[in-house]
C-alpha cells in the first residue's frame, strides 16, 4: 500500500541517498572518466529504493512518459512513482504512461570545474525550468528536484593547476553560487577522491527551481 511522499521530505531523502553513493568505491573512477551521470543515477536509484520501499515508492532510471493522447513527454533522469504502477517483469523499462501527478522528477547534472566554473551555475537551469512547463502544459504536473554533482578533480598535467590561488577562489565561488533563481536546499560535505593520478574533491547539492516554475 502506497503511503504519501510529501515533497518537503524529498531533499532530505535525496541528501541521505547521495551521501551513500559518495561512499561507493567506483565513484572516483567514473568522475575521472567524466562518465558520472548515468552511473550516479543507477546508484542513487538503488539507495532511494531502500529508503522508499516500505512507503510503497520506487525510483525509475531514465523514465519518460506519454500524455493521454500518446504524445511523448520526454525523459527524466529519475522518476519516483508508486511501486504499484510498476510491473516487476518490466523493471528496467517500466511502463508508467502517463506518469501520476504525484510523481517526483529528479534531474542529475555533473560539473567538472576543470572545464571552467562558469558552466556550473546554469547546469540544471533548463531541466528545472523548461521540463516543468512541458509537464504542466500536458496536464501532467509533478514536482521537480535537481541533483548537482560537482568535482574539482584534476590530473597532474592539467594547466588548471598553474594558478592555485585563482582556482581556489573559483572553487569557493562555485561551492556557494547558482544562477537564475535556482536554489540549493541541501549540500553534502566535500569528499576527497583519487583515481590513479587524478584527484580532487566532490560534493552533491540538492537544487530546486524558482517557485513560479513549480506552481
Amino acid at each position: 500500500m502506497k503511503s504519501s511522499l510529501p515533497t518537503p521530505e524529498v531533499p532530505d531523502i535525496l541528501l541521505a541517498a547521495s551521501v551513500e553513493v559518495l561512499k561507493n568505491p567506483g565513484l572516483a573512477h567514473h568522475l575521472a572518466k567524466a562518465s558520472i551521470e548515468r552511473w550516479f543515477a543507477f546508484e542513487l536509484a538503488a539507495e532511494l529504493d531502500m529508503r522508499l520501499d516500505q512507503r510503497g515508492w520506487t525510483a525509475l532510471v531514465e523514465r519518460g512518459g506519454s500524455n493521454f493522447d500518446g504524445t511523448r513527454l520526454g525523459n527524466f533522469d529519475l522518476l519516483l512513482v508508486p511501486t504499484e504502477l510498476v510491473m516487476i517483469q518490466e523493471r528496467v523499462h517500466a511502463r508508467v504512461d502517463p506518469w501520476p501527478t504525484d510523481a517526483i522528477a529528479i534531474e542529475l547534472k555533473a560539473c567538472h570545474l576543470a572545464d571552467g566554473a562558469a558552466a556550473r551555475p546554469r547546469a540544471l537551469l533548463g531541466d528545472l525550468t523548461e521540463k516543468p512547463k512541458i509537464a504542466r502544459a500536458c496536464g501532467r504536473r509533478c514536482s521537480f528536484f535537481g541533483v548537482l554533482i560537482t568535482t574539482s578533480g584534476l590530473g597532474p598535467g592539467s594547466a588548471s593547476r598553474a594558478s592555485s590561488a585563482t582556482k581556489k577562489r573559483e572553487l569557493e565561488m562555485a561551492f556557494t553560487e547558482l544562477a537564475d533563481g535556482l536554489t540549493i536546499v541541501r549540500r553534502t560535505e566535500p569528499s576527497e577522491v583519487t583515481y590513479r593520478d587524478w584527484s580532487g574533491q566532490v560534493w552533491v547539492e540538492i537544487v530546486v527551481a524558482p517557485p513560479a516554475e513549480q506552481d
